[in-house]
């Protein structure tokens, strides 16, 4: 966690980020530690105390370290953040736990 701030009008905002920077490239597999850019990332999250934090992921683009690789830059993925997520996979599994807890199927 990189900061926490409490919002004038109610919740909170979290700024996340990985502390391990290394990862490898999705194209090739080559492991990379040099950054590009930062890019920075909404996603949902679970409620904590009635209120749904607003999550900030700051990812770094990577460069990819192999010359013959088609991709030049990539960023960096989680189990938590999967590539194109909006959500964290937390929240996901916690919405899919309330449908069958709650005995009603999709739709009805």
């Amino acid at each position: 966690m990189i900061d926490a701030v409490d919002l004038p009008c109610g919740g909170r905002r979290v700024k996340v980020q990985a502390e391990v920077l290394e990862d490898g490239c999705p194209g090739c597999g080559v492991m990379s530690a040099r950054v590009h850019s930062w890019t920075r990332q909404r996603v949902k999250d679970v409620a904590v105390g009635g209120d749904r934090p607003v999550v900030v992921v700051r990812k770094p683009r990577l460069v990819c370290a192999e010359r013959a690789c088609g991709r030049r830059t990539f960023t960096q993925l989680s189990d938590q953040l999967p590539f194109r997520a909006r959500c964290l996979t937390r929240l996901r599994e916690a919405a899919a736990e309330a449908v069958i807890a709650s005995g009603r199927g999709p739709g009805r």
